[in-house]
């Protein structure tokens, strides 16, 4: 039987370490060039990586040109879209709702900034930026492409939505950030999922048994 012989054991993250929320975001006001209070009152949604196509920025953009007022999105990282991506906001009039900070260094570790964790990717393997999101205890939306249903359960820890598709984006992006009980029951969900199935320590420990298990023991 095929099926005996395969054992899924998923890669392990080590826990990240973080700046704490008030440091992180004074850090990305000044690197977007606004005041440390730029924040005040408003719902951070936030991405990180490379800027490419597989990534699925330019549809996040168009999805969050029709979120609710009072929600700002800041992409961090770099890549061979960033001018086309900075075209798209400028010329849409997004440059006081979205923001390109360019490579940051250790860009995880800011990720108590934000409200909300975005991965708006078309094209996903298992990103451990999702997980890194998890550790830091953010709701998250993410596409539902490759391995993140495996991640994520809709609903429950966090909230898939449909790839590529900058509507349905919209939608779960103004649903979310205006239900607070329901964001902080994910995010609480995702961060106790993630501590147990994706720590360094229980794959090291999925392994160990694997190894001896008796299948193996008689070989």
């Amino acid at each position: 039987m095929i099926h005996r012989k395969c054992h899924l054991i998923y890669n392990g993250l080590k826990s990240p370490s973080f700046i704490d929320r008030e440091n992180a975001r004074r850090f990305i006001a000044e690197k977007i060039e606004k005041h440390s209070s730029f924040f005040d009152g408003k719902q951070a949604v936030g991405s990180i990586g490379e800027l490419t196509k597989n990534k699925g920025y330019g549809r996040a953009i168009e999805a969050f040109s029709k979120t609710p007022e009072g929600m700002v999105y800041i992409i961090v990282g770099n890549g061979e879209l960033y001018n086309e991506l900075a075209r798209q906001i400028k010329n849409n009039n997004l440059g006081e709702k979205i923001f390109l900070t360019g490579f940051l260094d250790n860009a995880s570790s800011l990720l108590k900034a934000f409200d909300i964790f975005l991965l708006p990717s078309i094209k996903e393997g298992l990103p451990y930026v999702l997980l890194e999101a998890g550790y830091a205890g953010l709701p998250v939306i993410a596409a539902a492409v490759g391995g993140v249903p495996e991640i994520i359960e809709d609903q429950k820890t966090g909230v898939l939505a449909a790839p590529d598709n900058a509507s349905d984006l919209t939608q779960k992006l103004s649903e979310l950030a205006a239900n607070t009980p329901f964001k902080e029951k994910i995010a609480r969900a995702f961060q106790e999922k993630v501590g147990k199935n994706f720590s360094l320590e229980q794959m090291l420990s999925d392994t160990i048994k694997l190894y001896e298990a008796d299948h193996f023991v008689r070989r």
